[in-house]
């Protein structure tokens, strides 16, 4: 019920958005090219989109506007993310190197935990403009604990972005035109829907650190 109400939901969204949406997809695909500025434009778009779930009017001053608002919250949130994976690849690759039993093992746990680790974040990054005194810790913390309560719902959020890519492999321009701000909404759509559910709202209202 609650994954079946939240697709429904994020197609509406992106229905009334598109024009704004499609275009701000562009200007995050551009900026992914020079890899520094995709955490700041990541930020912006989840922001924007969860302004979009909320049933507001988003424009291009929307955007720009949570550049400048979010930059700090996305330099660290970019730069601990970038940091972890590092550690991640380069974990993997001396296993990869060693060739044994023991090594594969270990490498199957460090795929797992980059698995988990990115889940976790995506909620978190979903989470930030829902909180009170939004932070790094306070994100993780809180989409940890919506991860581990409702996996089914979680597990549909990975499964559309999946199908998602897959779809966008078959055809590429959909990269351009609408990709990953089709992720934003639907992330932002179902993370609220988890929210209300597990903070037994009904109205409009926001979660608090």
């Amino acid at each position: 019920m609650l994954i079946w109400q939240a697709l429904k939901k994020s197609a509406a969204d992106f229905w009334d958005e598109i024009f704004y949406l499609m275009v701000l997809n562009l200007v995050w695909a551009i900026g992914s090219l020079f890899i520094i500025p995709l955490p700041f434009f990541t930020f912006g778009l989840w922001y924007t989109a969860h302004d979009v779930s909320q049933g507001k009017g988003i424009n291009f001053g929307t955007f720009f506007g949570y550049l400048r608002q979010t930059w700090k919250h996305a330099l660290i949130w970019g730069a601990i993310n970038i940091g972890i994976g590092l550690i991640l690849v380069l974990n993997l690759n001396f296993y990869t190197r060693m060739g044994t039993q023991w090594a594969g093992a270990a490498q199957i746990m460090i795929i797992a935990v980059a698995l988990f680790w990115s889940i976790v974040q995506l909620v978190a990054l979903t989470l930030y403009p829902r909180l009170e005194e939004p932070g790094f810790r306070l994100a993780t913390r809180n989409a940890g604990t919506l991860v581990a309560k409702y996996p089914l719902p979680v597990l549909a959020l990975v499964a559309i972005f999946v199908l998602i890519g897959l779809i966008t492999s078959i055809f590429p321009a959909l990269f351009l035109l609408g990709t990953i701000s089709l992720m934003a909404v639907f992330a932002n759509r179902m993370v609220k829907t988890i929210v209300y559910e597990e903070m037994g709202w009904k109205e409009e209202q926001e979660i608090e650190g």
